[in-house]
């Protein structure tokens, strides 16, 4: 297997809820924290509906988003999110100021690739996910699972990237193979 980092000791992940509303809706109303995340800030009604997809797609599809904890507090969400745009499920990592630049996007990165494509159930044969160019931490992070540049595009203006991989890639890159 490929030495990516674990998940750091003391982070815990599990599936996104309604009992994390509380926590969840100042964060995804905080313009820093979404500045690069599609939708941009959520207000209450939409960090609503994101927790119902996501929900909706871990009791139908085996994958959704999951509420990120560090020492039992918690920082933020990553995981698989519903995106029709992508035609596939969509990569999302959320992470508050007191976590952001601490080394967790990758290990978090690497733990939604591991559950899409090494678990037995879900069946994700490809996941995508789109960047905005200047938002490099995450750039590096995508480049560094051995995702590809598929597009370039502007969004509402907005210099983007798709980024994209495969399950069989994947798993030849945990293998330690060439892709």
């Amino acid at each position: 297997m490929r030495p990516y980092p674990p998940l750091p000791s003391g982070v815990a992940l599990a599936r996104l809820s309604a009992s994390d509303l509380p926590w969840l809706e100042p964060l995804q109303a905080d313009p820093e924290t979404m500045r690069f995340i599609f939708g941009g800030v959520r207000d209450a009604a939409g960090t609503a509906r994101d927790v119902a997809s996501s929900e909706e797609t871990w009791a139908s599809l085996g994958w959704g988003m999951w509420a990120v904890r560090a020492s039992g507090a918690p920082v933020g969400v990553a995981g698989l999110a519903h995106r029709p745009d992508l035609g596939a499920p969509g990569i999302r990592v959320v992470l508050g100021p007191g976590a952001r630049g601490r080394g967790l996007g990758l290990p978090l990165l690497v733990a939604t690739l591991d559950h899409a494509f090494l678990s037995e159930w879900p069946d994700v044969a490809y996941v995508a996910g789109t960047l905005q160019i200047a938002n490099a931490a995450s750039r590096a992070i995508v480049e560094a699972v051995g995702m590809r540049l598929e597009s370039s595009f502007l969004r509402g203006g907005v210099p983007t990237e798709r980024w994209g991989i495969r399950r069989e890639d994947w798993r030849a890159a945990r293998a330690g193979l060439a892709a």
